[in-house]
């Protein structure tokens, strides 16, 4: 486990473009796909001392349990085993920000299926980091060259990731070049503040849990063709 930092680019897409998406995808020459679809859900938690909290600007990061549903993958990326989990901790780096480049600094550690009960009763019982909210979403990893593309479907919409795991930052502007996705698509905002943008856009009470089963969830959709995607 080491500190690194991450490089993506974050697009928010309608239903329409991520087909076109999808499309384009499928006739590339690198295309490695890692899996069937895989269903996450991820658990954020805040610092038990308030005056250090994860949340603040100061600080920026956050702290998240992110598992995938046994049974739904063959393969989960990140992680060793179906049913298994990750610990993770993302920081937002504000010097390198300021184009549609998304850096942070990432720190991750591998749960297996058995820890996991385990990890969770240390970070909310003897820790006592609160509960802070938590997302589901539907994920499918594949590979083009060095540009790890992440598809995932949540419960407000379509998400596109593109990772650089190998190569120059130009080379994620070109990718994204190639697969159709443009420029105001782009977004630094993350899941959980797009979700509270989109509710505050369709007059929505927001709620902590960002779930399928929610039948008041706002969709990408109205706010994407009522006006220009919001930026961080």
């Amino acid at each position: 486990m080491s500190e690194k930092i991450e490089r993506e680019m974050r697009f928010v897409l309608t239903d329409g473009e991520y087909e076109a998406f999808k499309e384009r995808a499928r006739y590339w020459k690198d295309y490695i796909r890692t899996g069937r679809a895989v269903h996450e859900l991820t658990v954020m938690y805040d610092n038990p001392n308030p005056e250090y909290s994860f949340y603040s600007k100061d600080v920026d990061g956050r702290l998240r349990v992110r598992t995938v549903k046994p049974g739904t993958a063959d393969i989960f990326p990140a992680v060793t085993e179906p049913g298994g989990a990750l610990l993770t901790w993302k920081q937002r780096i504000p010097e390198l920000t300021g184009d549609q480049i998304h850096r942070e600094k990432e720190i991750e550690a591998q749960i297996s299926a058995e820890e996991i009960d385990a990890v969770i009763l240390l970070l909310e019982q003897v820790l006592k980091c609160p509960r802070v909210s938590s997302y589901e979403r539907n994920r499918e990893t594949f590979y083009m060259g060095g540009v790890e593309v992440a598809s995932d479907l949540f419960p407000y919409g379509h998400v596109v990731e593109l990772e650089l795991k190998q190569g120059e930052e130009r080379e994620l502007k070109e990718m994204a070049e190639a697969l159709g996705l443009k420029e105001e698509r782009t977004s630094r905002l993350s899941c959980d503040d797009m979700y509270r943008k989109l509710c505050e856009y369709e007059g929505i009470c927001e709620k902590n849990d960002i779930l399928f089963c929610d039948e008041q969830m706002p969709k990408l959709n109205t706010y994407l063709e009522g006006e220009e995607v919001c930026r961080r």
